[in-house]
């Protein structure tokens, strides 16, 4: 399967560019996105290009003819290529042993968007390359799938590695300004939506002793879980892992119960955040 090009041509301005092609890939914080999409609703260029990017990055594979971010179209190639093979041991080897040498190779292009968009342009020669190197024939495979497999992981180690830059930087400047407390990350409903999940995630900053509220849907989707669970967050890199204990989450009745928990474990009284902004607020 040949791959396109994926240029949508030379842009006005190399930082729109970027900034349109981070929107599309959804590689962005929500408040950028946020504007990013406000932008695009009021700035034709700005929508022309962010337009421009979401068709380069549909053309990727031909196959996949319903629009939808890049994201769940590398998703539905990992679906369409661990299915056709699993049923051949030697094949899902082969795929497994050429997915994991391909993100490797992805790995040492960089986390720049231009990286991803170099990779996603030269995904199936990659393969082959990464083929010859490693002795693994593409035989009965499709280097395309395996080319989009590949992004598909090495796509959500960028997002995961931008998140944990983000919440680093959030740690600093909360540090810097003298907050105790800061909400790193928040969506969803903040009262309790089965259909919009909420999830906070607020840290103290001397310590990185973190905070994760959550109200998530039932199996029914009838009613929401009121959770808090005690993490810990890296404060200089910004990753976050379970307290060493493991501590189960706190599971409360409401909203108002979920709050008051977190006043409890957050302790006396010095818990601002940044900007004196309440959580759902």
């Amino acid at each position: 399967m040949s791959t396109p090009d994926v240029d949508p041509g030379q842009p006005d301005e190399p930082d729109d560019a970027a900034l349109a092609a981070e929107y599309v890939l959804r590689l962005l914080d929500p408040t950028e996105e946020a504007a990013c999409a406000a932008r695009a609703a009021q700035d034709r260029a700005f929508a022309a290009e962010v337009a421009r990017w979401r068709t380069a990055f549909e053309a990727l594979d031909a196959e996949f003819a319903e629009a939808a971010p890049p994201p769940r179209m590398l998703e539905r190639a990992e679906a369409r290529l661990y299915p056709t093979v699993t049923d051949r041991p030697d094949l899902y080897q082969r795929v497994m042993l050429l997915v994991r040498a391909t993100v490797e190779r992805l790995r040492e292009r960089g986390s720049s968007t231009r990286a991803l968009l170099d990779a996603a342009e030269q995904g199936h020669e990659l393969v082959l390359h990464v083929a010859g190197e490693t002795g693994h024939p593409v035989d009965e495979l499709d280097p395309g799938l395996i080319a989009q497999a590949a992004l598909a992981m090495r796509y959500r180690e960028v997002r995961a590695e931008r998140a944990a830059l983000r919440r680093a930087r959030l740690i600093a400047e909360a540090q810097a300004d003298g907050h105790a407390w800061v909400v790193l990350e928040e969506s969803g409903e903040f009262a309790g939506d089965p259909f919009l999940p909420y999830r906070r995630l607020e840290v103290e900053t001397a310590t990185g002793r973190a905070l994760l509220v959550t109200a998530a849907p039932d199996d029914d989707y009838r009613t929401v879980a009121h959770t808090v669970r005690l993490v810990q967050v890296d404060p200089v890199g910004g990753a976050v892992r379970d307290t060493a204990g493991d501590d189960a989450p706190v599971v409360l009745a409401d909203a108002p119960a979920r709050e008051e928990t977190v006043s409890r474990l957050k302790g006396p009284p010095e818990s601002e955040l940044r900007e004196g902004r309440v959580p759902g607020a």
